[in-house]
């Protein structure tokens, strides 16, 4: 489940973690920057490795919300991924994740996330690039001119092309674990 909102005024990440603490009783849940975040296939991916990654006992973490995290950052270190990807003050949108086997868990959760959150979801801000975001994430993800040139078709949107080599790195990241 991805809850993706926008905040209007700074955010107090320690009260929003623990608030999501409080109600995600059998859930995995995690809050991501969505600036750092290469649209709806990279958090997929990154959901999909991290629950094979425990199914295959190749897990770095001890916990599913911290594999993903590591997964969504392409990092072996838990420190790094949480730097990567991790809210500060001065973040404008975020995605609250949540993954668990039992839909009525998560259900539940979702309800009480507009309350938690003070902002109702907006999925458009998944998919939503941004000159800012788009250089956050060439910058996180260490992405060179050479290489965007290497990878990009003639018709293929620049946006694209990043999100290719950033799954391409996630999917990387359990080769070398």
């Amino acid at each position: 489940m991805i809850y993706p909102f926008h905040v209007n005024e700074p955010l107090d990440v320690n009260n929003l973690l623990e608030h999501l603490r409080d109600v995600s009783a059998n859930l995995d849940v995690q809050v991501i920057d969505l600036d750092r975040v290469a649209g709806r296939k990279h958090l997929y991916l990154a959901a999909l490795n991290a629950a094979c990654a425990f199914e295959r006992r190749t897990n770095i973490s001890k916990t599913l919300a911290v594999e993903f995290l590591l997964y969504m950052s392409a990092q072996k270190q838990i420190s790094d991924a949480i730097k990567i990807m991790g809210l500060d003050e001065k973040t404008k949108e975020v995605a609250v994740i949540a993954i668990g086997e039992n839909e009525e868990s998560i259900r539940r959760f979702v309800e009480r996330l507009p309350s938690i959150t003070n902002a109702m979801s907006d999925d458009a801000l998944v998919d939503r690039w941004t000159t800012e975001k788009t250089e956050i994430l060439l910058s996180i993800f260490d992405i060179h001119k050479k290489e965007l040139q290497a990878m990009s078709g003639k018709k293929a949107p620049r946006e694209e092309t990043i999100q290719k080599l950033i799954l391409e790195r996630v999917a990387l990241l359990s080769t070398i674990v």
